[in-house]
């Protein structure tokens, strides 16, 4: 943890661009939200505590497919824009869900989707943080060598093992989620 906030107290600008880009995101969620029928999502949403009695919340393949492209994508200039372009979904897709379930339990529903967010995606979006910055500061080292001929000192290896460790606890947290968040949501249902 103290490791953690070393690196948010060192690298403030790229915390602050990766809230920026979640926060457009949260709010197209929620304006994407107002503006579209979601009748059909309501009846869903209600049942939401059978829903969790019965199937896991899965996320391992989803991530693993998204980051793989990702990483490969962001070795070319064009496909940089993927890694915002992915944060602004994770915001909508975080603003999409709160607003859907305030406005089935109400002010029940904004603690429950707190807590759903907090369980699914809180330790997923500090990991996603930590890969835009490492990834950045890899493009910044392949533009600067292709384009501008610049061999900097630069400690690829570095950055390398902090995204390969990123990785890997993407995949353990996934995994944490797949077995134990759905008895937890089930659990705490009672809220709404």
């Amino acid at each position: 943890m103290k490791y953690l906030k070393a690196v948010i107290k060192k690298q403030k600008k790229y915390l602050k661009l990766f809230l920026f880009i979640l926060g457009i995101g949260f709010i197209m969620g929620l304006f994407f939200y107002s503006k579209t029928s979601n009748s059909s999502i309501y009846a869903e949403i209600k049942n939401i505590s059978t829903t969790l009695s019965t199937t896991h919340i899965n996320y391992l393949f989803l991530h693993l497919l998204i980051i793989a492209f990702i990483l490969l994508t962001s070795l070319t200039i064009i496909g940089t824009l993927s890694i915002p372009l992915y944060i602004i979904y994770e915001g909508f897709s975080l603003g999409y869900n709160m607003a859907s379930l305030t406005t089935v339990f109400h002010f029940k529903g904004l603690i429950y989707s707190f807590i759903y967010i907090l369980l699914t995606k809180g330790l997923y979006l500090i990991l996603i943080a930590i890969l835009f910055k490492k990834l950045i500061s890899l493009i910044k080292y392949l533009i600067n060598i292709l384009i501008y001929k610049n061999t900097l000192k630069y400690n690829i290896y570095a950055n390398l093992k902090v995204i390969i460790i990123c990785l890997i606890s993407i995949f353990l947290n996934d995994i944490i989620i797949y077995l134990f968040a759905h008895k937890i949501l089930k659990y705490l249902a009672f809220i709404l």
